[in-house]
């Protein structure tokens, strides 16, 4: 123990990253709030429900634990001013990186198949090997079994081209939606916001999208303490953390 007080805020909130089972589980029995990869609301909703059905079964209440995915925003005046952000963040990335990162994230060597050519469950690598991330891992072989997309389709998803955080692309009306409807779906209790695109997409963020979460209720106006643990609002079911 150290020889100095608590801090006057009391206990000091914990956040966990990371999705697989041993993180999942650790962060059910003693975080307040989880970062983690959910690239689809599915994926989200599954995670949230199991780590509230964890945190039940150590003895904890299901609101102690926040799921917090990373928002991948590019936003801009038009759906298609914030998709040309989009392709030109990645523009750097060569389909020799980008099969490169495929093979990284789950073991799985495409490049003699034309873009054309579709990924069967059938190719699916054996879950046993050793992959960089398991998380990562797992969320492109479920797209693969749900979809068996085209290798230009797999190539370009945000688990293979990023690291699976939540991508939202359009306007600030159209973040919002997105972004209130996992919260209404029971997809996220928050998120962490990782800005992409030009300097322009973070001041739409801030200065439209912030405002009419505020406007719909979930989000607060105002600070009503001043610390991390009042912002988060763990004494109570809260709007959007963020």
């Amino acid at each position: 123990p150290l020889n100095l007080p608590m801090h006057p805020a009391g206990e000091i909130p914990l956040f966990q990253a990371g999705a697989s089972d041993v993180g999942r589980q650790f962060a059910a029995t003693v975080s307040n709030a989880i970062f983690a990869a959910t690239p689809a609301m599915e994926v989200g909703i599954e995670m949230r429900n199991d780590l509230r059905q964890r945190a039940i079964e150590v003895g904890r209440s299901a609101d102690d634990i926040r799921v917090l995915p990373g928002l991948y925003f590019f936003i801009g005046d038009t759906y298609e001013e914030a998709l040309e952000m989009h392709r030109q963040a990645h523009a750097h990335l060569t389909l020799e990186r980008r099969y490169s990162a495929l093979e990284s994230v789950i073991g799985m060597d495409i490049c003699h198949l034309s873009l054309e050519d579709q990924v069967t469950v059938d190719m699916l690598p054996p879950q046993d090997q050793k992959v960089r991330s398991k998380t990562h891992a797992d969320l492109v072989r479920r797209y693969i079994l749900n979809n068996e997309p085209t290798v230009a389709v797999l190539l370009a998803r945000p688990e293979v081209i990023g690291s699976a955080h939540l991508v939202a692309i359009g306007t600030p009306q159209d973040i919002v939606d997105q972004i209130v409807t996992f919260y209404e779906e029971g997809a996220l209790d928050g998120f962490i916001a990782v800005p992409g695109g030009p300097a322009k997409s973070l001041d739409l963020f801030f200065s439209d999208v912030i405002p009419l979460l505020v406007e719909r209720g979930l989000f607060r106006a105002e600070y009503e303490g001043s610390t991390l643990r009042s912002h988060l609002g763990l004494d109570g079911r809260s709007p959007i953390n963020s």
